[in-house]
């Protein structure tokens, strides 16, 4: 007749808890991992929308300067008449909310334009923007436009 012990040994017992820090260390660190990945994904995300934001203002901004060659009159239809206000002889610094609306003194955005004129050309002004979106991590892109401007004509602005 076989007789079982019905305690398990201090061996066993020693062997089962060794076993069970390590998988809880397992775990442990495996959750660490995870946290850090999905961390570094949010902020790629964040930077990705800066990013798009950026691009679009500064797209927007090109198309509309490409259609009237003006400064002050692509600030004003895109920002409004405070903005237009901003206009200093060619060169112009707004900031602009998380949205790409202009907001004053301060925001997200801080959208950098500089204008320049080629008068060198006899039939007429060739006319070119450089544009610059900034960020608190710097620039996030930057543009040139520019646009012809026949001799003795204005491009219809509408």
């Amino acid at each position: 007749m076989t007789v079982f012990n019905s305690k398990p040994s201090f061996r066993h017992l020693n062997s089962f808890f060794v076993e069970i820090i390590l998988v809880v260390l397992f775990f442990a660190f495996s959750c660490a991992i995870l946290i850090k990945v999905f961390a570094n994904s949010y902020v790629q995300n964040k930077n990705a929308d800066n990013i798009n934001m950026a691009v679009i203002t500064a797209q927007s901004f090109d198309n509309m300067f490409s259609s009237n060659g003006d400064l002050t009159k692509t600030v004003e239809s895109m920002y409004g008449k405070s903005a237009a206000e901003c206009v200093n002889n060619d060169y112009v610094v707004l900031f602009l909310d998380s949205q790409g609306k202009y907001s004053g003194q301060s925001g997200v955005f801080k959208i950098v334009i500089s204008c320049n004129e080629d008068v060198n050309n006899k039939a007429g002004v060739i006319k070119s923007a450089d544009i610059s979106v900034l960020s608190d991590d710097g620039e996030l892109v930057r543009l040139t436009s520019s646009v012809y401007v026949p001799e003795g004509k204005e491009i219809a602005y509408e």
